[in-house]
Formats: structure tokens, C-alpha cells, sequence
């Protein structure tokens, strides 16, 4: 049987460091079709240099520092495949990535799918850590759900159909770029399929630019208010009702993140109620529930939670002064 082409889509800017194991993993895939395409972003590194070692099989678009939204835009453009998928010039592919998400697709359907992947940090890769915060989220809970936190991984395969229907990615956001995509595909009738086997690597780094909390979250509440005014009209009441009370509280990672400094410098009362506050807003995120639920009924296990949380700062190489 003839298998669809892949086109694998990665934006690069100065990526040196990493983008050889990046390029070797897709060449690598059990997949017989596949395409990669990497938009070399105006690197100023030997990146291009790595690129041209690498020619046989690879399509290489120059931008000018455009950024990462408009990059990906450009490699969907230059692309042939019948179906997307989305590496990061840091990111690793196991072999079996993109045979095991085609797996859950059929021609014609209006779905996608997300993947999990191990997170890769500078102690390794940990078999426990993962980058899925929910796991599999059923598909009557996905419309609420991608309000509350982006349970979409970037490591996503999608028909090239949905990505012309959306009309891609929304140029100029520096951060969220990827789950307004998500909320924006859900929103549109479009199916999240979750492939719950990792077969890639995330790599964490504390300079990584999902590692600057402060301005990750303060980015998305900008990008909430910009989706009730394109899709305000398609939510049901609950949705609406959600929307504007998140919008009105704050943000419940935010709340999170304050639950977790709390927690590190020892003030369990000040993190109980941080975590209480943001499981009101994330009812779908268990760990944030977990905490909320148990140090409430139980006050002496913010110390387990504590515990658990250093040892993940140490594992990932995490200055919690520098955020």
C-alpha cells in the first residue's frame, strides 16, 4: 500500500548545537515517505553551514529571523506532504514517531495527533518524566480543556488540511503560538488523538525558551482575550462562562508557579492555597488537584510535595532564582 508523504517541519535558528541529531533522527523513521523541510530562521551559527552537510533528502528554507511562527508558515509552504508534522531544530525523533501517529488517521478525517515524548535534560532522559500534562483527554472534554492549559504537544501530526483551513500559525506571538493552533483546530471541529507511547526527546534546557516562565504566562492571557473575540460566538455557556472567569481571576499557572515557589522556600500555607486556587481553574490537571486535594485534607504532605519538587529542579538543571 502506498504510503502519504510526511513533511516534517523544523524552524532553526542558530541551532549548531543540536540540529545534526535533529536531522539524523528523521532520517531515520520506520515511516518509507518522508520529507524534512527546516526554515534556517537567519542564523548567524554554523547552522546553515551543518544544513548543507545534510542536502540528499533535505529541503532548506532561508527566512531572515522572522520567527518561529512565520518560519513554520514558510516550511508548511515549501512542503508536499499530505499530512504535517512538527520537530524543533532541538528535538529528537525516535524511529517509530511517525509510523505510530499515522497509525491513528485515516484519509478524511477531521482529527490530529498529538504525541508523547520523553523530556531530555542535561542529567538525561528520565522514563518518568514526560511532556503530556494529562495524558489521553477524551474528545467531549477537549473543548473546555485546551481553554484550561495546552494538553497538545508540539511532537503533532496533522492533514495538511487542517493547517490551510487555520491558515497556519498566527505570526507575532513570541510564545503559545502552538496551542492558539490547538484551541483554534478544537474550536473548529478538529479531534485531538493522543499517541500515549513516547517516541521522542523534548529537550528541557534552562535557557530554553519555554523555560522563561514569567513571560510564557504572562503571554497568555493576550492570547486568550484575541480567541474570545475570534470564537466568542462559538462557545456554549459553560465554555463562555469558563472563559471569562479565567480571564477575570488570573492565571491558574501563574497560581501554580507561585504554589511551587511556596513550596521551595518552605511557606506550606501560602502553597496550599496557591494550588487550591489553580485547580479551581484546571479542574483536568490531576497533579495540580493532587496537591490541592491533599495538603487541604492532609497539611503535613506539602512536605512530600516539596520533596519531589527540588529533586525535579535538580534533575533538570533548574535555577529557580533565574525563571
Amino acid at each position: 500500500m502506498d504510503q502519504p508523504l510526511v513533511s516534517v517541519i523544523t524552524p532553526a535558528r542558530n541551532a549548531e548545537q543540536w540540529i545534526g541529531s535533529c536531522l539524523d533522527s528523521v532520517r531515520a523513521q520506520t515511516w518509507g515517505n518522508v520529507e524534512h523541510v527546516v526554515v534556517n530562521d537567519g542564523s548567524t551559527d554554523r547552522t546553515g553551514q551543518i544544513l548543507d552537510l545534510f542536502q540528499d533528502g533535505l529541503t532548506v528554507v532561508h527566512s531572515t529571523g522572522e520567527g518561529v511562527s512565520a518560519a513554520r508558515n514558510r516550511g508548511v509552504a515549501a512542503a508536499k506532504g499530505a499530512y504535517i508534522a512538527l520537530c524543533d531544530a532541538d528535538d529528537v525523533l525516535l524511529p517509530r514517531h511517525i509510523e505510530q501517529a499515522v497509525a491513528l488517521l485515516k484519509d478524511g478525517d477531521r482529527a490530529f495527533v498529538t504525541c508523547e515524548a520523553y523530556l531530555l535534560t542535561a542529567g538525561g532522559i528520565d522514563p518518568k518524566r514526560r511532556v503530556l500534562p494529562w495524558g489521553t483527554v477524551p474528545a467531549d472534554r477537549q473543548r473546555l480543556g485546551i481553554m484550561e492549559a495546552n494538553f497538545v504537544s508540539i511532537f503533532t501530526v496533522m492533514p495538511r488540511a487542517m493547517w490551510e483551513e487555520l491558515g497556519g500559525m498566527t505570526v507575532g506571538l513570541r510564545y503559545n503560538e502552538d496551542w492558539q493552533l490547538w484551541m483554534r483546530a478544537i474550536h473548529s471541529g478538529w479531534e485531538v488523538r493522543t499517541q500515549a507511547e513516547p517516541h521522542a526527546l523534548y529537550r528541557w534546557t534552562p535557557g530554553s525558551a519555554m523555560t522563561n516562565v514569567d513571560a510564557v504566562l504572562a503571554a497568555e492571557d493576550a492570547m486568550l482575550t484575541n480567541f474570545r473575540d475570534e470564537f466568542g460566538t462559538r462557545l456554549n455557556a459553560a465554555e463562555s462562562d469558563f472563559l471569562d472567569h479565567r480571564l477575570k481571576t488570573g492565571n491558574p499557572r501563574v497560581m501554580g508557579s507561585q504554589g511551587d515557589d511556596a513550596l521551595r522556600r518552605g511557606d506550606y500555607t501560602a502553597a496550599r492555597s496557591a494550588y487550591i486556587e489553580a485547580a479551581e481553574l484546571m479542574p483536568h490537571d490531576r497533579k495540580v488537584r493532587a496537591k490541592a486535594t491533599s495538603m487541604k485534607l492532609l497539611p503535613a504532605s506539602a512536605r512530600l510535595w516539596q520533596k519531589r519538587l527540588l529533586a525535579a529542579d535538580r534533575a533538570t538543571g533548574r535555577d529557580v532564582n533565574h525563571r
